[in-house]
């Protein structure tokens, strides 16, 4: 007899009604924040554990990403090999300070094509509500740093190859 996992995905954050702020410090993303019912990011130390492709904290949970599968467009690939930044720990590319302008934690190059933990807005907002482009941003999906989704999550899959 062959057992099927109830679970096919690991949620690691999921944004849904702007409930949670997720401008945060280091710690609280490093160990997770949030409802595990509504909104909320599962913590770097974790999504470390479950996966090779985020580093440990002595490497700024660098991430490393795969290949892209989907219809809204590639706006990951561009924040490859770059380290986690919070307010409190600037490890962007950038001269200025991406995750403290953009007021969320995230892998930030220079500074980014997607945001998932941005500020919640609900779709077009304007930069007279915000100095820089702040909401949730997957930036191939509208073309515009200024579109906020209104839901996302992000889930780990199984590999299948292993075990």
């Amino acid at each position: 007899m062959r057992c099927t996992p109830l679970f096919r995905y690991t949620l690691i954050q999921r944004r849904i009604d702007g409930t949670i702020n997720f401008n945060r410090r280091w710690s609280e993303y490093q160990h997770g924040f949030g409802n595990p019912y509504g909104e909320q990011w599962l913590g770097n130390d974790l999504i470390h554990l479950l996966t090779k492709q985020v580093d440990g904290a002595k490497e700024h949970y660098k991430l490393t990403i795969g290949e892209f599968t989907g219809n809204a467009g590639d706006s990951f690939a561009y924040h490859n090999k770059m380290a986690f930044s919070t307010e409190d720990m600037d490890n962007d590319l950038h001269e200025r300070h991406c995750a403290a302008e953009n007021k969320a934690g995230w892998w930030y190059n220079s500074c980014f094509y997607s945001q998932l933990n941005g500020i919640y807005h609900t779709a077009w907002y304007s930069q007279s509500q915000s100095n820089y482009p702040d909401g949730i941003v997957w930036f191939t999906l509208k073309d515009n740093e200024f579109y906020s989704l209104r839901k996302v999550e992000m889930k780990l899959k199984p590999n299948k190859s292993a075990g």
